[in-house]
């Protein structure tokens, strides 16, 4: 993943953390997902870096 993707990655909905958000690599399932070293939350299995990214940041609507 490109580092300037790594800056879109919105802080963790359940603790809020900025800092310690990644996104781990599975190269032999060819899966990725976005989880916080914080409050060890994830976001959902998708098949690519940056669908993993837009997975986590998509957030429910209040309204």
């Amino acid at each position: 993943m490109d580092k300037h993707k790594i800056t879109e990655i919105k802080p963790c909905p359940f603790c809020g953390s900025q800092v310690d958000i990644g996104i781990h690599t599975n190269s032999i399932f060819g899966s990725y997902f976005v989880f916080c070293n914080n409050c060890d939350s994830t976001g959902p299995i998708q098949t690519t870096d940056s669908s993993a990214v837009s997975a986590w940041n998509k957030r429910a609507s209040h309204g």
